[in-house]
């Protein structure tokens, strides 16, 4: 027994960090299971799941296999850093299958050590509710703008079937619906979603619920996907001049980029004189050098000193803010530092 319990410490040993964490730790138990509910007919269902490295060596991620043809994984992160988090996006096929549907998501790990790892889905596709487009995704679109996209929603079923409401999951998605024909057992319904101008800048992706009378299945999902950009670009996004004299002349480059054409009409700063020869032409690229003198406290002291570069342009009442800072010193600071 002695020499079995020293046996099994040089093997702890060795394999140190690994044998203190387990493969349980990749994706907790409660995170392995994963419902979509009831979803529309054509629909687009997905749902990631993140794992995350807990050895102190590379995971690395051999192969995933589905246990039914209804759920299609896919694999974003082969090979995961310790104590980074990959994902592997699960897609139910609603365009192809019906009814009650479950898959067992099997991952083969080859290192640390080689094992499996199982994830769960399910899901019912609703063969009587048809959505077109099966999602609703944005694109790109500009920051502060109001896109609109029109979904139809076609049920075949009960008479008095009816969409009750609609939740959305931010303030600044709106969503409506409106019963365009009833009959026959058929009900029609467009509903809009919109993007209020006070959406963040980012990508942006969640699901809208509609609410439905229907008491066996009361609410069908939207995937809502959107990436909302600015309207102008600016490189570099901030200036810093490090340590400068007042009045001190630095070359800088600013590069704003739109996808309409803008002209600049002028570049203003509180804390620097900026010099720089204007663009007669409307471009959606505009490549600016300019020439930033730094402006000298009001006390003549020595300092970190914060502003803002003002561009102007002729397509927008607000102009475009870059950030400039820089550490002031005196001329006699500088030239004390110069000297040998």
């Amino acid at each position: 027994m002695r020499k079995l319990l020293i046996s099994c410490a040089i093997i702890a040993q060795g394999l140190g960090v690994v044998c203190a964490q387990s493969i349980s730790d990749v994706i907790p138990q409660e995170q392995r299971h994963h419902d979509f509910g009831a979803v529309a007919k054509a629909s687009r269902a997905e749902h990631r799941f993140v794992l995350h490295n807990p050895f102190s060596t590379d995971l690395v991620i051999q192969s995933v296999r589905a246990s039914c043809g209804c759920t299609t994984p896919v694999l974003e992160t082969q090979v995961i850093k310790p104590g980074q988090s990959g994902s592997l996006m699960a897609k139910f096929n609603t365009d192809r299958f019906n009814g009650e549907k479950k898959a067992t998501l099997t991952l083969s790990i080859a290192q640390p050590y080689s094992t499996e790892l199982q994830l769960n889905v399910r899901g019912y596709i609703r063969t009587d509710v048809v959505l077109q487009p099966g999602e609703a995704v944005f694109g790109s679109v500009p920051e502060a703008s109001r896109p609109t996209l029109t979904l139809d929603l076609n049920y075949a079923g009960r008479s008095d079937w009816q969409v009750l409401d609609i939740s959305c999951p931010f303030a600044y998605v709106k969503a409506s619906f409106t019963e365009v024909s009833r009959g026959g057992g058929r009900v029609r319904y467009t509903i809009e979603i919109s993007l209020e101008p006070s959406a963040p800048e980012g990508y942006l992706e969640s699901q809208l619920v509609v609410h439905t009378n229907d008491n066996r299945l009361k609410t069908l999902p939207i995937r809502l996907a959107a990436t909302i950009e600015k309207p102008l670009r600016v490189a570099p996004a901030t200036i810093a001049l490090g340590r400068v004299k007042p009045h001190e002349p630095i070359p800088q480059r600013l590069t704003i980029t739109s996808k309409s054409d803008f002209r600049i009409s002028d570049i203003k700063s509180e804390i620097a004189e900026i010099r720089f020869d204007s663009p007669g032409k409307p471009s959606r690229v505009h490549m600016l050098p300019l020439v930033i003198a730094p402006n000298p406290l009001s006390d003549f002291s020595e300092g970190e000193v914060k502003g803002k570069i003002l561009v102007h342009i002729d397509t927008s009442e607000t102009p475009i803010e870059v950030p400039l800072s820089y550490t002031l010193e005196s001329d006699k600071l500088a030239d004390a530092q110069l000297a040998p």
